[in-house]
């Protein structure tokens, strides 16, 4: 939930911006505090990687759309030259600051990674969310 973005049609409050999963596979390795400090990009520089990120993707989309930015390049494969993530590091640092001042929350879900994990299901989901 992040301050100024209200619900329009499912009651009154902030509206949840982002769901995020890990570990949906059995026997993956992913970390909560780990994939969330790669959405929120890097502490020394501001920078981060929107390629490995699909959050950071997204909401560097969505500033390039809503200010009429300029980044041919943003989106665009799985890798990137030094060249062309040089090019991306100011939207990549202004991401990387609209992230880290989202609040967030997480659920605890005490069950075994897999397809069968609540992980990847809405029942997760407490119901005065």
């Amino acid at each position: 939930m992040e301050e100024g973005e209200a619900r329009t049609d499912s009651g009154s409050g902030l509206r949840i911006v982002r769901v995020g999963t890990h570990a949906l596979h059995a026997g993956s390795r992913t970390r909560l505090w780990t994939r969330l400090a790669q959405h929120k990009g890097q502490r020394e520089g501001g920078g981060g990687n929107h390629r490995g990120s699909i959050f950071r993707l997204l909401v560097g989309t969505s500033l390039v759309v809503q200010r009429g930015y300029a980044f041919a390049t943003w989106g665009k494969g799985n890798t990137a030259s030094a060249d062309i993530r040089a090019d991306e590091i100011v939207l990549e640092r202004e991401v990387s600051g609209i992230v880290g001042a989202m609040p967030f929350l997480w659920l605890a879900i005490e069950d075994e990674a897999g397809p069968g994990s609540l992980r990847g299901t809405s029942s997760a989901m407490p119901s005065h969310c």
